[in-house]
């Protein structure tokens, strides 16, 4: 809980875990999310190799669930678009026993976290995938990044992979 003594200690052995950590970590908000099966799950897609071992690492959970989304987002509309890397993502899920849409949107004004948890609420998603920490450690303390931003906002549980 972010509003309780002691919650920067415990983000920290919370990233130390994930940073140093041989497997996934699920996260469970302390809202008090069950961490059952999730019906709907959404995939934070950004082509990093984080971002792909989160998503191997979530495939049990993704077979089970009834829709899974992946979003990607352009930073900036001068980045490249990934379409034929998002189908070939598809089809790899599609391989994998995942039915999955695959949407890639620009860059909007909202941080990455926030925008992820919008559209986990718009799809009443019961789980976010997403990798931890796939920029510079340092660029992550000092511009904030989707990982920590995640870690304090949290509303469903989220799996996470270094």
């Amino acid at each position: 809980d972010p509003g309780q003594a002691g919650h920067v200690l415990q983000r920290a052995s919370i990233e130390q875990t994930l940073l140093q950590g041989a497997r996934p970590c699920l996260l469970l908000p302390y809202t008090g999310a069950d961490g059952g099966p999730a019906r709907r799950a959404l995939v934070a897609w950004d082509d990093s190799r984080e971002a792909a071992r989160a998503l191997a690492d979530a495939l049990p959970l993704l077979r089970r669930a009834e829709q899974v989304q992946v979003l990607s987002w352009r930073e900036s509309p001068l980045d490249e678009p990934l379409g034929a890397r998002l189908s070939a993502l598809q089809q790899w899920l599609s391989w994998q026993g995942v039915s999955a849409e695959v949407l890639e949107e620009p860059g909007g004004s909202l941080p990455v976290a926030e925008a992820l948890l919008s559209r986990a609420a718009d799809l009443d998603a019961g789980l976010i995938v997403m990798g931890a920490y796939g920029h510079a450690r340092w660029t992550e303390r000092v511009l904030g990044g989707a990982t920590r931003g995640m870690l304090d906002a949290m509303t469903v549980p989220v799996l996470m992979s270094h």
